[in-house]
């Protein structure tokens, strides 16, 4: 069970050093523009204005891929949220009553126009608080220093979106469905139905990605672990579909497409098991070996050369995956479907307690547990 300390203390997404080094750095670079923006514009104000800016920039480039940092985000939460600050302020004169109403006018106007970004809250504040400075400049306080300091740190997220995020890996990649096998995986969808999906639905959901991933998986598996009952791995396994470790990659290539199956067990010659040869490590040969062309490739590794050696691989087993996850067939089944579903496996295992394979379990989409 979770510590219940997790919940004052979650954990948070990891990020490689260069990557946290680049986030800082255009941090720092980004707030060094704005605070010498409001200084030649403000003077005494500018501090208030760089703290908005600031709370920015931890969105920006901590948390690209989050809704709140989207170039829209942050160009119209921020001059949207201006806009009705000085509205009100102009309006009642009386920053006690504006203030309130200017922090949730910008909240509703935020939400309905899609670009909820929490800065902007604050930039509504600062147009009410912001003292004669801000009020005298009027609706140019959205020209200057708002509206050039946004400019900046738009210019600053696209390039970092551009050149840095999408270098480093983080939640603006797709989503990699199967881990090992990178075939078809256990998400039938990919991250242009996910994005239209959150779309729809009209409202703004704060958790990445990763995070919806690992959420359906587990219920996935969750799911399908519960329907297995009581059952043990020997009582679910389906005949397997195996080929030794010296059969021809044609025969294997067969079997993987007659069989509809991400992967075929590779066995010795008393049935031991010894890995898996999957159809995304064929394909990655056939294109390596085809020069690009896959179904060049494919022919190529399906055809012997008839010489004692070969460059190319012909045989099966030497397009091995080992360290499979394997179940034996007395194991409780509901922990190893939590397993097939959760390390995206095109299949699992079973053997006896002589290592030799007695059968395999498909995930669902394959056939029945």
């Amino acid at each position: 069970m979770d510590s219940p300390w997790r919940r004052w203390f979650p954990v948070q997404t990891e990020m490689p050093p260069s990557r946290l080094f680049l986030a800082a750095l255009f941090g720092l670079v980004s707030i060094g523009l704005a605070a010498w923006i409001g200084h030649r514009t403000l003077g005494p104000a500018a501090p208030f204005l760089v703290a908005s800016m600031g709370a920015a920039a931890v969105l920006l480039f901590v948390v690209p891929g989050s809704p709140m940092s989207t170039p829209w985000a942050l160009v119209g939460g921020h001059l949207v949220s201006v806009t009705i600050g000085i509205t009100l302020y102009r309006l009642l004169q009386d920053p006690v009553i504006a203030a309130p109403l200017a922090v949730g006018g910008a909240i509703a106007a935020m939400y309905w126009l899609r670009c909820l970004h929490p800065p902007g809250g604050a930039a509504a504040l600062l147009s009410v608080v912001g003292g004669e400075p801000v009020h005298q400049l009027g609706y140019g306080f959205l020209l200057t220093p708002v509206g050039l300091n946004v400019a900046v740190m738009l210019a600053l997220l696209l390039v970092y979106r551009r050149y840095v995020a999408g270098h480093h890996g983080n939640d603006l990649d797709e989503i990699q469905p199967g881990k090992l096998h990178g075939g078809s995986g256990p998400l039938p969808f990919d991250e242009r139905d996910l994005s239209q999906a959150l779309a729809d639905m009209g409202s703004f959901v704060d958790v990445t990605r990763e995070d919806l991933e690992e959420i359906y998986l587990r219920a996935l598996a969750l799911a399908h672990a519960r329907r297995a009952g009581g059952r043990t791995c020997g009582e679910a396994v389906r005949p397997a579909v195996a080929v030794e470790f010296a059969d021809d990659l044609e025969r294997a290539w067969r079997l993987l497409n007659r069989h509809e199956l991400d992967a075929v067990p590779i066995v010795d010659r008393k049935g031991h098991f010894l890995g898996l040869l999957t159809r995304h490590a064929f394909l990655e040969a056939a294109e390596r070996w085809g020069d690009g062309d896959i179904a060049r490739g494919c022919r190529l590794l399906c055809t012997r050369d008839g010489k004692l050696e070969s460059e190319k691989p012909e045989a099966a087993g030497q397009l091995i995956t080992r360290d499979v996850p394997t179940a034996r067939e007395n194991d409780p089944l509901p922990p190893w479907i939590e397993t097939l579903y959760r390390e995206g496996l095109p299949l699992l295992p079973v053997t006896d307690d002589r290592d030799r394979l007695i059968g395999i379990i498909l995930p669902r989409r394959h056939g029945k547990d």
